[in-house]
């Protein structure tokens, strides 16, 4: 605990730029290489809370956690570092494996359709398919001009195409800022479900870790949706937000 001390200490000294950020993770990837993860976490904190995000801070404290026991906290952290980067493999394959260490609500089934059109929207940010959409609608726009300047059947339908695309890629727009604004949740503890809030009128129990759609707040109280189904409310003190 003397080290985590002195570690905190020394950062209030720090100051920020660049070259010091590279320092205090370089510093805390080797107290993670020795197996010192106290030490390692606070130093990947000490990063977050002077306002820089990376996924690769948030996969490494996710290793940290796991490393020593907690978790709910690994969890955390890996889900953020899909927040940033949805298409990490490692930080997917963590996530993986340590839901085989709790009481994992199975997800439930989905049309192929939709997990589909999840995954194709998870290929870009919400800034490039932004991007993407701007570029065919322009497309679209000189495609239109092209054609009431030169009179083409074939510009006819290209931009029929233009056009589908980019009704296609707009969908895909909405669909991920919607996606993005959603706010989730993960149990750090084993919790009761209630049917409403402020009563003792449990609907379930659900294990620690698991991943929750946060819906309504309510006081100090929760509703929220777990990947099975499930709806009730919960305490907000048992919930780690992503």
């Amino acid at each position: 605990m003397r080290a985590i001390y002195c570690i905190i200490l020394l950062l209030s000294f720090i100051k920020v730029d660049g070259t010091n950020l590279d320092s205090l993770f370089s510093q805390a990837n080797n107290f993670y290489a020795s197996e010192k993860y106290d030490s390692s976490i606070v130093l990947y904190d000490s990063i977050l809370s002077l306002g820089y995000e990376s996924e690769e801070v948030y996969y490494n404290l996710g290793n940290c956690y796991y490393l020593k026991g907690n978790i709910p906290n690994s969890i955390l952290y890996f889900e953020k570092s899909l927040v940033i980067n949805p298409n990490s493999l490692d930080a997917k394959s963590n996530l993986e494996i340590t839901h085989k260490r709790i009481s994992y609500l199975e997800e439930l089934p989905q049309l192929f359709v939709y997990k589909w059109w999840n995954y194709f929207i998870d290929i870009f940010s919400v800034n490039i398919w932004a991007i993407v959409v701007l570029v065919f609608l322009w497309l679209s726009c000189f495609a239109i001009y092209l054609f009431y300047t030169i009179k083409k059947k074939r510009l006819f339908n290209t931009i029929i195409i233009l056009v589908m695309v980019s009704c296609v890629f707009t969908g895909a727009l909405n669909s991920k800022i919607n996606s993005s604004q959603k706010v989730y949740g993960i149990l750090s503890e084993k919790s009761a479900i209630y049917v409403q809030a402020n009563t003792n009128n449990r609907l379930s129990e659900v294990g620690q870790g698991n991943k929750a759609l946060i819906l309504s707040e309510k006081d100090e109280w929760i509703f929220v949706r777990f990947s099975n189904g499930l709806q009730g409310w919960l305490k907000m003190e048992s919930l780690l937000v992503i």
